[in-house]
């Protein structure tokens, strides 16, 4: 069940420094019909990262908090163009940064907006960008929303009661997937800090799921090392983790000898099976594990990924990374009731071989 509790559009405009709001009630009524399209689930949102309130008495905030509290139409508009100028000056100071690369800060608006969906009460802070247009009919330039991508940067949080939760949720369209959001969106402008930064981001999302693949086949481990060496090849080829593909890089093409011969039917219902099973790390009583998007940290990779198994005393062997057609290159067996580990390699051969 949806409910709007109240929706506000301002427009920033970076060369004339002007924030302006529209109150006109049919503009505002499209304004919670677009909200409600487009934001109800958000902070459900795979592409979200985890932020936290530095201080409850920033602007933002403060003014955010004025805006759940009063019920005046106009004193909450007022609040929302305390926050929506905050946007305007901050954007203003990138302007200035990036001038020099012949770039600008992409035109824009900003949306305020609370409301409630199953119960829960929610608040966010929304910018949506503009695009320079010809009208079809008369080809006058014309300034509007794209229908698809209008939203650029997102900033949400529930609301209990009128306190504002610590932790807000983002997104930012602009950067590329798994980069999380500019930092003037969350630092300068809205005051936040992320909550778990990249290095323990990698530790965790890495030891969760490698845990999960332990206790999964801690009766099958050379289905165990398949999926190890997947998850493995995944965080050190990528910069930027990505939960869903990291799920769909770790199943891979499911390659192990427990699926040999199922069918189709059968072989899916395991790889649905066994991604819910994946997915359900990232949260453990309700509490996030890791982020579902965030610079992967190649140092803590290597620090990771790194196995030393002991085959003889005086013989070890060490993993340090990802293995090309690990199921084909290491494989245990027994000979005459003697166990073995055949590991195909021409550089080790040549070290053993007879003269």
């Amino acid at each position: 069940m949806y409910q709007n509790i109240f929706s506000h559009y301002y427009s920033i405009d970076i060369e004339n420094d002007i924030v302006t709001h529209n109150d006109n009630q049919t503009f505002l009524q499209n304004v919670k019909t677009f909200v409600k399209e487009k934001m109800s689930n958000l902070y459900f949102s795979d592409s979200n990262r985890q932020y936290k309130i530095k201080d409850r008495t920033t602007q933002v905030i403060t003014n955010i908090k004025g805006m759940i509290e009063t019920d005046d139409s106009q004193t909450r508009v007022d609040f929302g163009e305390s926050i929506a100028r905050r946007l305007l000056n901050k954007e203003k100071d990138v302007q200035t940064r990036i001038a020099q690369l012949d770039q600008d800060v992409q035109k824009g608006g900003l949306i305020l907006t609370c409301f409630e969906q199953d119960s829960v009460k929610y608040c966010a802070v929304v910018k949506i960008h503009y695009i320079d247009f010809y009208e079809e009919n008369t080809f006058e330039e014309q300034r509007g929303l794209p229908k698809k991508h209008v939203i650029l940067k997102t900033s949400i949080c529930k609301i209990s009661g009128n306190i504002i939760d610590d932790d807000f949720f983002l997104s930012d369209s602009t950067k590329p997937k798994g980069q999380g959001a500019a930092k003037f969106w969350w630092d300068d402008f809205l005051e936040l800090a992320p909550l778990i930064n990249d290095t323990d981001n990698t530790k965790k999302a890495f030891t969760k799921v490698d845990e999960l693949l332990k206790n999964e086949f801690k009766e099958d481990l050379a289905s165990y090392w398949y999926f190890r060496n997947n998850l493995v090849s995944y965080l050190r080829s990528e910069e930027q983790f990505v939960f869903n593909t990291m799920i769909e890089r770790t199943t891979g093409s499911l390659d192990i000898e427990p699926l040999d011969g199922k069918d189709e039917a059968e072989i899916e219902e395991f790889k649905q099976a066994f991604e819910r099973k994946i997915r359900a790390v990232q949260v453990k009583n309700g509490e996030r594990q890791f982020d579902t998007e965030f610079t992967i940290d190649k140092k803590e990779v290597k620090a990771r990924v790194k196995r030393t198994i002991s085959l003889l005393t005086n013989v070890d062997l060490n993993i340090k990374g990802e293995i090309p057609d690990f199921k084909n290159k290491i494989i245990p067996g027994v000979d005459g009731g003697k166990k073995y580990l055949k590991i195909y390699t021409d550089k080790g051969y040549n070290e053993f071989k007879k003269s």
